[in-house]
């Protein structure tokens, strides 16, 4: 499917056909970024990475099946809900596990990545949450621009579509190898759904137990 191609909105979750109306950018976004119209003529939200550093800012994207945050840093956490609550791929940077939803790239020899936590990519990376979607687009070493959308398909299909597209903004040819990154991580959202003070690090401790009784394996997928 084409991202660029407008007739296909209706591949999307937000197929929703609305008449010409105006955006305030200002108005209701906080301090976080700012109101637009995406290519789809849906209201979306612009990331501000300066103001949103030091946060967790997340969006919603699913189906009738699946259930996905998008976050701010980058990345995306998928959420199962049929063997009872439970995240699959969660973030824990301090374990090594940075999740999903992002893309290596090795150019010219040389790792990047689009996810948005070395300070060099704060500048480099502009996030935007849109209706049954997150876009992310990145340029990399001023010679490859990235263009990334997650969402799920409309329905009650299990899965995630993460499309990568690349564009050499360079003026000679470069060789380039894209590896988009979905990271297990199992971790239980149960017992304790919802957590209060002064019980939450037991019950955090409680789901890290858990999650250590799964072994996580993951291997590269050759195309």
């Amino acid at each position: 499917m084409s991202f660029e191609d407008s007739d296909k909105l209706s591949d999307f979750p937000c197929s929703i056909k609305i008449g010409d109306y105006e955006v305030f950018s200002e108005v209701g976004a906080g301090n976080f970024g700012l109101w637009e119209k995406d290519e789809y003529n849906l209201p979306c939200y612009k990331i501000n990475n300066s103001a949103s550093a030091q946060l967790d800012l997340w969006h919603l994207v699913g189906n009738e099946r699946i259930t996905a945050t998008a976050h701010s840093g980058g990345y995306v956490q998928v959420y199962s809900w049929d063997t009872g609550p439970q995240i699959l791929n969660r973030f824990d940077i301090q374990n090594g596990c940075l999740s999903g939803g992002y893309s290596l790239l090795l150019i010219d020899g040389e790792i990047y990545s689009t996810l948005l936590l070395a300070p060099s990519n704060q500048s480099n990376i502009k996030i935007t949450f849109g209706c049954g979607y997150v876009k992310k687009e990145t340029s990399l070493s001023s010679k490859v621009f990235v263009e990334e959308k997650v969402f799920a398909p409309s329905g009650t299909s299990a899965y995630l579509v993460h499309g990568v597209s690349i564009k050499n903004i360079h003026s000679e040819p470069i060789d380039v190898i894209v590896m988009p990154i979905w990271e297990p991580n199992w971790y239980p959202l149960d017992p304790a759904l919802i957590m209060t003070s002064p019980y939450k690090i037991f019950w955090e401790k409680l789901r890290h137990l858990r999650s250590k009784r799964i072994i996580r394996k993951y291997q590269l997928l050759k195309t």
